[in-house]
């Protein structure tokens, strides 16, 4: 009894610490240095989805992370102070989702596939050779699925396309998708780390449309080295959508979802995750799961 009781308090304390240190603290643009959760790579089995589509593949190795927090007037004052005045203002107490990335060196043996299934897929400009593709023209994507998502990795190895689902669609109704358009060079003479809009959101209808939504409901926090992007972090406001679109689903903390770099009509890299629970959540969580173990100790 009492080793089954100190395994599951460690199980408690590892969902406590988790909580706490997720986005804790203001955000950087960095996602690594703000304590958001590592998902894994762009390339890893089990989270690259697909890599091109008609067009040579895209060499984008990045790390994806996520977190869900509250908004505070302490640490989110920059999001909170940003963007007001339309009607669609973030507020303290709002829940808000995020999906972030960062670009990073990688081997093949590194991802998790066999060498022997790997193909790289030359291009006239690179395709051999990791983050080749990398330039102020690199777009950052993120899809935030809801409960309807049927997002997939791929089962077979890059970088010829991937079978995994990524598309739009597939996140179903709700599914928010942020990107950017316009080179990195023409966003930092505001300086990194300063909370910038999408400069496209759409959201899924009913009907599998998707349509472009107000871009007050998205933020794009990153670094960049000139014009060239370093890590971001996209954040979504749940309970502003909630707010605008009562009643219909919305991403919510643990729901499937897409991070992606695009570079050019077709050429991008994919991969799949789930954001992370709530804090409160994963207290919870743990809760549950000192309550089973004591719960199986006493029968």
């Amino acid at each position: 009894m009492r080793r089954s009781l100190i395994t599951a308090l460690g199980i408690f304390t590892v969902a406590l610490v988790l909580a706490t240190n997720v986005a804790a603290g203001p955000l950087t643009g960095d996602p690594s240095a703000d304590g958001w959760r590592i998902e894994g790579n762009s390339f890893d089995k089990g989270v690259y989805a697909n890599n091109a589509s008609g067009a040579p593949a895209a060499t984008f190795s990045f790390d994806i992370y996520s977190a869900s927090f509250t908004l505070d007037t302490t640490d989110h004052a920059a999001i909170i102070d940003s963007f007001t005045g339309a009607g669609l203002d973030w507020l303290a107490g709002d829940r808000v989702i995020g999906l972030g990335g960062a670009f990073v060196d990688n081997t093949i043996d590194g991802t998790g596939w066999d060498p022997d299934d790997w193909q790289w897929a030359p291009y006239s400009a690179g395709g051999e050779e990791f983050n080749d593709d990398v330039s102020g023209s690199s777009n950052p994507q993120a899809k935030f699925g809801t409960d309807y998502a049927d997002w997939s990795p791929s089962t077979v190895a890059p970088l010829k396309d991937g079978d995994g689902s990524a598309s739009t669609s597939g996140g179903g109704f709700g599914t928010i998708h942020m990107r950017t358009q316009i080179s990195f060079g023409d966003r930092t003479e505001d300086g990194n780390s300063t909370p910038d809009l999408p400069d496209l959101l759409r959201r899924v209808d009913e009907y599998g449309t998707s349509e472009e939504i107000s871009k007050e409901f998205g933020r794009l926090i990153y670094i960049a080295d000139g014009e060239v992007p370093e890590s971001w972090q996209w954040l979504v406001n749940i309970d502003l959508l909630e707010r605008e679109f009562e009643g219909e689903p919305t991403p919510l903390p643990g729901d499937l979802a897409i991070s992606s770099v695009q570079r050019g009509p077709n050429r991008f890299t994919d991969g799949l995750t789930h954001t992370v629970p709530e804090p409160a959540t994963m207290g919870l969580l743990g809760l549950g799961g000192l309550g089973v173990i004591l719960k199986r100790k006493r029968q």
